[in-house]
């Protein structure tokens, strides 16, 4: 009978020292501050449609791709040359707030009017206002021509 009581205590003093431990770990409460899940901006897509004889349409995708919501920012798009100068100034464009797993999709005119290669940067969040779980993936950058029936 003795092992039968000490083996069964044993047990339940087992049980009661992991559902504490699963309790803690749980908790809220217990959680730090530094271990809240971030926002992190992105952008996704990048797309240019050079139809238009006189501007090129930059549509641009920003996703946040981290677990918080984060607050209204801005993003900016830059034309280069194929060797990476900036042609003409960049533009800015507002980006609403956005829930996690969520994206914005936002569109610009560019004027460009002579055939070339170009590159064109679309930076989220450009002014560094959100903070964010990885600041290193705010940029794209993708190629792209203009040609047929340009000077």
């Amino acid at each position: 009978m003795k092992k039968f009581s000490l083996f069964f205590g044993a047990a339940i003093l087992s049980l009661l020292i992991i559902g504490s431990l699963t309790a803690q770990g749980n908790n809220p409460a217990n959680t730090k501050k530094d271990d809240k899940p971030s926002s992190d901006l992105v952008i996704t897509r990048i797309k240019v449609d050079t139809s238009d004889k006189n501007n090129a349409k930059i549509i641009y995708t920003v996703e946040n791709q981290g677990e918080t919501a984060v607050s209204a920012s801005a993003a900016s798009i830059k034309v280069l040359s194929s060797a990476g100068k900036e042609i003409g100034a960049s533009i800015k464009n507002d980006i609403p707030s956005l829930p996690p797993s969520t994206s914005y999709t936002g569109e610009i005119n560019y004027p460009i009017r002579s055939k070339g290669k170009y590159l064109i940067k679309a930076t989220a969040d450009y002014n560094d206002k959100i903070a964010e779980s990885n600041e290193l993936n705010n940029s794209n950058t993708i190629k792209f021509s203009i040609g047929f029936g340009r000077k």
